[in-house]
């Protein structure tokens, strides 16, 4: 009687035990859809593999778009492809077994995604990976046209005819140049950059340069008018536009230096050509001067030489024409 009784009671504890396994049964494949459905909502994948690349389990969600796995490598179920991806994050995650992010474009689907490969132990002791696979392609995109933005910036930076710096605002330090800034002042980009911005002026104009630099900034002048302190102390005249920028919500200065050096020996030469026309046309007028009196002179004289004629009783010698 009491073996009858300790049977029923531990039937009573295999069907509570049975009770309680298919409740958490139900809960994991409750807790599996949830997971399953956020993973399809926010088009990220997650696929398991072995060392093989052989595909052990593969989402729902992936499965609707590439099919049945049946017992297929991953690169040529995800891929096509007949070998691994080149970059793919498996071959370093079996070296290191540690996590490993990559990048991989899906042609089929014509996506990013940043795949995370997790190294893990699975039953018996069988070494897995877990992909997790998150969708980039609208963070490939912004990237894409930062990237474009910057090749545009760059190109007509390097390409301005102009010398153009750039300096950290608070330090004054410059951070960055193009190639006619290397030109203007003999000195190499790594040499520029190890300068802050009140050295590429001389000392003895660069309180005033300072000053103009504020009255810029108020909107008094456009254009500041100094000199730039070249390597072997060359002193070349510029014409300054600066402005302030903002990079990476950084503040910085940008400075467009045109070379006036032509422009000035232009203005130089016109200047001693001014000088030289005026003092030209000051002593023509001298002799215009001097050419008339000295014709009214001869006049003069003829018409004494006629008067003394005529009282010799002869013909005058002279004829004199007179403006009517």
């Amino acid at each position: 009687m009491d073996k009858i009784k300790c049977k029923i009671k531990d039937l009573k504890k295999c069907k509570k035990a049975l009770k309680e396994i298919k409740k958490r049964e139900t809960e994991i494949t409750l807790l599996k859809k949830r997971i399953e459905f956020i993973l399809g909502a926010t088009k990220t994948g997650l696929d398991i593999i072995d060392s093989d690349y052989n595909i052990i389990y593969v989402d729902p969600s992936w499965q609707k778009t590439y099919g049945k796995v049946k017992e297929r490598k991953c690169y040529k179920y995800f891929m096509g492809k007949t070998e691994p991806c080149q970059k793919c994050g498996l071959a370093e995650a079996k070296k290191t077994l540690k996590p490993v992010i990559t990048e991989e474009f899906l042609t089929k689907e014509k996506r990013w995604i940043q795949v995370t490969t997790i190294p893990f132990k699975g039953e018996n002791n069988q070494q897995l990976f877990a992909e997790v696979n998150v969708d980039i392609t609208e963070r490939k995109k912004a990237e894409d046209t930062v990237k474009e933005s910057e090749e545009k910036f760059r190109t007509i930076f390097n390409g301005s005819i102009d010398s153009i710096f750039i300096a950290d605002a608070k330090t004054r330090q410059l951070v960055d140049c193009n190639k006619q800034a290397e030109l203007l002042t003999g000195y190499s980009k790594k040499e520029i950059l190890s300068m802050k911005a009140d050295e590429l002026h001389p000392k003895d104009v660069l309180e005033r340069t300072m000053e103009e630099f504020k009255k810029q900034a108020s909107g008094k002048i456009t254009i500041v008018e100094t000199e730039v302190l070249a390597k072997g102390k060359r002193r070349v005249p510029v014409a300054i536009n600066s402005a302030p920028i903002t990079i990476g919500g950084k503040g910085y200065l940008q400075g467009i230096f045109r070379d006036v050096r032509e422009q000035k020996e232009s203005q130089e030469r016109l200047k001693k050509m001014n000088e030289e026309l005026k003092k030209r046309s000051e002593e023509a007028e001298k002799f215009n001067q001097f050419a008339i009196g000295r014709e009214l002179k001869m006049i003069e004289l003829k018409k004494e030489v006629n008067e003394f004629c005529k009282k010799l009783g002869e013909k005058p010698k002279y004829e004199i024409k007179t403006e009517k």
